[in-house]
């Protein structure tokens, strides 16, 4: 709130992010404010500058969503290698599934075989 001379009066001005336009509250530490200063034509300062004010997560946000080109390939590997993995492991699992079927038909072949002859020689004596 300003007076009638223009003077501000109130106790603290609340800063908003520049990026979202969301207010900065008292207990976000970790955002950020920059005064960059104006220049001439010339390139020397002139004495007055614009500030602008970051949250914190913008600020991680922009660094972890915004990868270049080498991260970006650097990344594509290994999740070919996870997708490769997890492909594998299920193969595996498929191939333990099999070799247990396998075995519990060789067994149930192998009783039959048995009663077979068991049965054959009640009828041969």
């Amino acid at each position: 709130m300003q007076n009638d001379e223009g003077k501000n009066m109130d106790l603290c001005i609340p800063r908003k992010c520049s990026a979202t336009n969301r207010l900065i509250t008292s207990k976000d530490h970790a955002s950020v404010q920059f005064n960059l200063g104006h220049l001439d034509e010339r390139g020397v300062y002139t004495g007055a500058f614009s500030t602008f004010d970051f949250l914190h997560f913008v600020l991680v946000s922009d660094a972890y969503t915004t990868p270049n080109e080498s991260q970006k390939q650097q990344q594509i590997p290994h999740r070919e290698e996870g997708v490769k993995e997890k492909i594998i492991l299920s193969q595996e699992k498929s191939i333990q599934r099999l070799t247990e079927l396998v075995r519990d038909l060789k067994e149930q072949l192998q009783q039959c075989q048995s009663n077979n002859e068991t049965s054959i020689g009640a009828f041969s004596s």
